[in-house]
């Protein structure tokens, strides 16, 4: 990170967050560099900022980081309505099933067969890029009462973005439901594929990595033991009406049963054994063979995980059932012993991460890092990894950042006669020394006031020797960035002093951030090519910023565009912005770094896919990333008519012609 402009990149900061975490793997980044946290009834989404002041005055605001703004809280626990899949069955013609329905009743479970679930988030993932608006991803949630709902961007209504550091930033309103499976909510069977429909109760899910072809797989679980792959494909028109969803088809493709080798028992039976996963599904990377594409999916039965193979036959185009075929077997199994709640984990995965291979300093075994739910003083085993150490330990720096603050919170304390002070105790059992607000704590959690200091152990009249740990932690989440280079985590503090007592107030959580100095050099373009060879724009900048990655194109000083391709295509347009004039007072614009000029000093930005200038408002979209505007293509079928063909064919109506970034919705 030597290059000059990451000074002015906004620091990556932990924040705090006042939420009430229901379960784990609750925190997760899309492939665009997004972040999204679920609690109890909400979830929390968080857009990257990638640009940086313009001016100093912008920085006298207030304290400027990232994730600092442009956040997003919407409620999941809401029971939806069989007829949000209608349009699903209406765009392949088929018949909407209709039967008796009651809200949030499915499965065969006790409680959610009845529909009393409370429906709290159980888990949520992000779908590979391509399936949202300008090509990003939706977010799909997993709640209580066995319901998937997938969200995503709506159509804007042209006030989807707003002013931030000086320049238009991207907000992530209308956030919507588009479409849901399990319980009451049904969706369209693939020609070929026929099987009775039911009310299910869904108790896991997971994306498919990216197919390289169009839209993506979704697998999920029910309580029956059946494991549902479903082809998940969308479109969206760039002059849709405010709040539409897009197109969508959505199919389901194959179904298997994922029993294992071993018979569930009764919870009345002595020999009985608690099981069962929110997170048992997972997928492997995809192996190609001529046209068609191989995986394995990975599932957690009664102490067994399984592989089955799945494979995708062929091409298909666009809005098109892809040919999905499931291996009738486990290609492999193993029977272990597992508890709640297991998981598997191929590459990257919350609360397990494996990193990406280096192609310098290659290893017998893939380089990990782990943690456990609960930290304690006397709990030395919470973070576990096995990258190599920095190349200097003797510095004290040898675990991420993220990790030191946590130790630093556990490890605080206090005399047994100050701890235990009423005055110290807040109602949900924090301590609170200086008798501020809890977020005023969360902020100086590591600096107890001027009363006591722990190290010099001196205080008038007070006996100092006997001292007792105040804070103990959770751990609910860890996840990697798309590229690997930073981690997140979602932790949660509490007393050791007295009981906690969680409330729909929430409880006091923190959301830490670290990359992993373990010596090696992720600038090196042997280890980088194939992590970054596939991730978006978005996540390639992010890595830049913060994960020690490569300068982005288009987008860094030291990498400037300069592709063959992009300057043939400005070329095509030269002739036409020779002849354009002011939009004021009619005068020949001369070119000005990345803007044109009239000779009265009327200024206009240019697109940055044909170097046009843009006279007017309303005919160019910004990008999210390099912040610079790219003229819409139905204006410029307009302005060159003759250029028809090379406007459809060669520039895109969803990505930045400068960088690659994805336009603002």
């Amino acid at each position: 990170m030597t290059d000059g402009s990451h000074r002015n990149i906004l620091p990556l900061e932990p924040f705090n967050l006042t939420a009430l975490p229901a379960s784990t793997h609750n925190i997760t980044w899309s492939p665009d560099s997004e972040l999204a946290i679920g609690c109890d009834d909400c979830i929390f989404l968080f857009v990257p900022e990638f640009s940086t002041p313009r001016s100093a005055g912008a920085q006298k605001n207030g304290v400027l980081h990232q994730f600092n703004e442009a956040a997003l809280r919407f409620p999941s626990v809401e029971h939806r309505s069989p007829e949000l899949n209608r349009s699903l069955f209406d765009f392949v013609d088929q018949e909407f099933p209709e039967f008796d329905h009651y809200s949030g009743g499915g499965g065969s479970g006790p409680v959610a067969s009845q529909g009393s679930s409370m429906n709290h988030l159980v888990a949520l993932e992000w779908s590979p890029c391509g399936l949202g608006r300008m090509t990003r991803s939706v977010l799909a949630v997993l709640t209580g009462a066995g319901v998937i709902t997938v969200y995503c961007e709506g159509a804007s209504d042209g006030m989807n973005s707003f002013k931030l550091h000086g320049r238009n930033t991207r907000t992530l309103k209308p956030w919507l439901a588009a479409w849901g499976v399990g319980s009451g909510l049904l969706l369209p069977m693939a020609a070929g594929h026929e099987t009775e429909y039911s009310k299910e109760y869904i108790t896991a899910f997971a994306w498919a990595r990216d197919t390289d072809g169009h839209g993506a797989l979704l697998a999920y679980g029910n309580d029956e033991d059946e494991i549902t792959i479903v082809s998940v494909q969308a479109k969206h028109a760039s002059n849709a009406s405010p709040g539409d969803c897009g197109l969508w088809r959505v199919e389901e493709v194959a179904r298997f049963t994922a029993a294992g080798p071993h018979l569930r028992t009764e919870p009345t039976d002595p020999d009985h054994s608690p099981s069962g996963s929110s997170f048992s599904l997972s997928w492997s990377p995809w192996l190609k063979r001529g046209t068609s594409k191989t995986c394995m999916i990975s599932y957690v039965a009664k102490n067994y995980v399984g592989f089955r193979q799945v494979t995708i036959k062929g091409r298909h185009r666009s809005m098109e059932t892809p040919n999905v075929e499931v291996s009738s077997d486990d290609s492999n199994g193993v029977c272990l012993y597992l508890a709640p709640d297991a998981f598997v984990v191929w590459e990257d995965l919350v609360g397990l991460v494996i990193h990406p291979p280096s192609l310098s300093q290659p290893t017998p075994t893939p380089s990990y890092s782990l943690v456990r739910l609960s930290i304690t003083h006397e709990n030395d085993g919470w973070y576990q990894t096995n990258l190599p150490l920095p190349p200097n330990p003797e510095d004290g720096i040898i675990e991420p950042r993220w990790a030191n603050e946590i130790n630093r919170i556990i490890e605080h304390r206090l005399p047994r006669a100050m701890a235990y002070r009423p005055s110290l105790l807040s109602d949900d059992g924090s301590v609170s020394p200086d008798g501020g607000s809890d977020n005023e704590y969360m902020d100086s959690d590591l600096n107890v006031g001027s009363q006591y200091d722990s190290e010099e152990g001196v205080v008038a009249g007070l006996n100092t020797s006997d001292q007792v740990h105040i804070n103990r932690a959770r751990i609910w989440g860890m996840t990697a960035s798309p590229g690997g280079g930073v981690i997140a985590i979602f932790i949660s503090q509490y007393s050791t002093l007295i009981p906690g007592r969680d409330t729909y107030a929430g409880v006091k959580c923190r959301v830490l951030f670290g990359r992993h100095e373990n010596g090696m050099d992720r600038g090196l373009e042997g280890d980088t090519t194939l992590v970054m060879k596939k991730l978006s724009t978005e996540a390639k900048m992010w890595e830049w910023m913060y994960g020690g990655g490569p300068p982005v194109v288009g987008v860094s000083a030291s990498m400037p565009q300069n592709n063959e391709r992009w300057s043939a295509l400005k070329d095509h347009f030269a002739l036409i912005g020779r002849r354009q004039v002011c939009a004021f007072c009619d005068l020949a614009l001369e070119p000005v770094e990345k803007s044109v000029r009239c000779g009265k000093g009327h200024f206009f930005a240019t697109c940055a896919t044909t170097g046009l200038p843009i006279l007017s408002p309303g005919i160019s979209k910004t990008c999210s990333v390099c912040g610079f505007k790219c003229l819409k293509r139905e204006d410029l079928i307009v302005m060159a008519p003759q250029l028809e063909d090379i406007v459809v064919d060669e520039i895109s109506s969803e990505l930045c012609g400068g960088c690659g970034g994805k336009f603002i919705n």
